[in-house]
């Protein structure tokens, strides 16, 4: 994902925690693709800055943070955010494109490898994606 936040002059960080040695349940190909649509829309919708994704346990769970820079969500738009075919439709997003799936099938995927999935986020400064799993 390094080239796309290149291309668009974003600095793209990984902070992994080196006490992360515990093993998760989960399918590595479908999780790749967790991984990357959610970076990929972090990316997508942040137009300067930054996007930053962390990992540490917390509470015998594997915790994961995709957090950028990007455009935000009102709280509106938050709740509806992993409904099946929802895109946020405003100004900022009118050139962006999508079918409003990627954010409905990345969490049907997690939930099936017993993972959760929660978002935060504000407005003009930027969403926290948090993937959590539990430890093995």
């Amino acid at each position: 994902m390094s080239i796309q936040a290149k291309q668009k002059n974003l600095n793209l960080f990984l902070e992994k925690n080196n006490e992360v040695k515990d093993l998760i349940e989960i399918d590595e190909d479908r999780f790749r693709q967790v991984l990357i649509n959610l970076i990929g829309n972090a990316i997508k919708y942040t137009n300067s800055g930054s996007v930053e994704v962390k990992t540490f346990n917390k509470n015998d769970n594997l915790i994961i943070t995709i957090k950028d820079t990007g455009i935000g969500m009102n709280t509106k738009e938050r709740e509806r955010l992993f409904e099946k075919f929802y895109r946020v439709k405003n100004k900022k997003t009118e050139d962006v494109v999508g079918t409003g799936l990627g954010l409905w099938i990345t969490k049907q995927i997690v939930e099936l490898m017993k993972g959760s999935i929660s978002v935060d986020s504000i407005e003009d400064v930027g969403t926290q994606i948090t993937l959590e799993f539990p430890l093995i």
